[in-house]
């Protein structure tokens, strides 16, 4: 049997955040050269990157557990949990929205009247639960983070007794939810007939993701119980990933089978069920394989610029959007006949938001995270 650690720090987890990182970059350069350049990428083989959000939530999930697991049970540890997610959060997130808030008033065709409502504006500065999107479109998921944060904190702050109640009642709640209706589009509706927005964020089934990676956190947590349960065979050489695949062959090709599974479980349940659990076995994989004694050594090198991506993916994500909208509104204008090939214009659009991502993680936050830890 191949022998196993467990390390108190995850590199895998960087080529996750990569991963996820570049899926949703791809979805969203798809769709911004069909909606405003009608132009075709890759024939549309990255629509599908839009789980690549799954992936986050799943290792938010894990990440909660691995670094915060020993402070459930500790009320006094409460502020300090609080304080660390705060910081990682805001601080970055509040250094793209104030340009886009003064953007959104002095360039008044870059948004509307409700994105320059005061509910909007407080919402979306505080990440507070918003019925459609917050004024910068992509911090829709840094509301259910924020969510998950307070809901991870009732595990630091109550007795065990309590704290097992509240998410028994959560998670049953979250299941019957996503088993009956439609949830998982409930805070992104604007139709006055859906369920209150509280509910919509409560009982979302997206939240079965972040509760999936951080039970595989937990467990991996336990005295002897991670080494144990790592020490299943996997080859620890760089084929030992092929057993990525069919979790990332169920990620390419969700819409296809979705047709199929909707007979059976609702959209949002089945999302949260199989894209998430595609998302859980890409995780757990990537895991167990650096857990080997010479996973490290036999890393491929294709996987290092993954790893840098990773380290930058939280200023990817909140760059990516807000630059491509601009660049989207260049290009219509410079190339109205369509004359730079479609591969050259998607493939520069991902270069130049990820690059550009990169750049504001080293520029704008690290000195962020330096400054409010000290």
């Amino acid at each position: 049997m191949t022998a196993t650690k467990t390390p108190r720090t995850w590199v895998s987890l960087q080529y996750v955040r990569g991963l996820a990182a570049l899926l949703v970059v791809g979805f969203h350069v798809s769709e911004q050269m069909e909606n405003r350049l009608g132009q075709s990428f890759l024939g549309g083989a990255l629509r599908f990157g839009w789980c690549g959000l799954d992936l986050f939530f799943v290792l938010s999930g894990f990440i909660m557990a691995w670094i915060h697991g020993g402070e459930v049970g500790v009320p006094e540890r409460l502020g300090a949990y609080l304080r660390k997610r705060a910081q990682r959060i805001y601080p970055l997130y509040w250094s793209l929205l104030l340009p886009a808030t003064l953007v959104a008033f002095l360039i008044p065709q870059f948004a509307t009247d409700r994105e320059r409502s005061i509910d909007v504006l407080i919402r979306s500065w505080l990440l507070l639960p918003i019925r459609g999107l917050p004024l910068l479109g992509v911090a829709w998921t840094l509301c259910h983070e924020v969510f998950f944060y307070l809901m991870f904190g009732l595990l630091i702050a109550l007795p065990r007794a309590g704290r097992w109640g509240v998410w028994t009642v959560w998670l049953t709640g979250t299941l019957i939810a996503g088993a009956t209706v439609n949830a998982g589009r409930w805070p992104l509706e604007s139709d006055s007939t859906l369920p209150p927005l509280w509910l919509a964020f409560l009982f979302n089934p997206l939240n079965l993701e972040f509760v999936a990676g951080c039970a595989l956190g937990g467990w991996l947590r336990r005295p002897g119980e991670g080494a144990k349960s790592l020490s299943i065979e996997l080859p620890a050489r760089p084929w030992g990933l092929l057993l990525l695949l069919p979790a990332l062959g169920i990620l390419a090709t969700w819409a296809r089978l979705q047709s199929a599974l909707l007979t059976a479980l609702p959209p949002s349940l089945a999302r949260a069920v199989v894209v998430g659990g595609a998302g859980l076995w890409v995780l757990a994989v990537l895991l167990r394989w650096e857990a080997s004694r010479d996973a490290r050594r036999s890393m491929p090198i294709f996987l290092a610029p993954l790893a840098a991506i990773g380290n930058a993916s939280y200023s990817i994500y909140l760059v990516h959007y807000p630059l491509l909208v601009v660049a989207g509104v260049v290009l219509k204008k410079m190339d109205r006949q369509g004359a730079v090939p479609s591969l050259v214009t998607g493939f520069g659009l991902i270069a130049l938001v990820v690059l550009a991502g990169v750049v504001w993680h080293h520029a704008v936050e690290k000195p962020i995270l330096r400054w409010v830890r000290r």
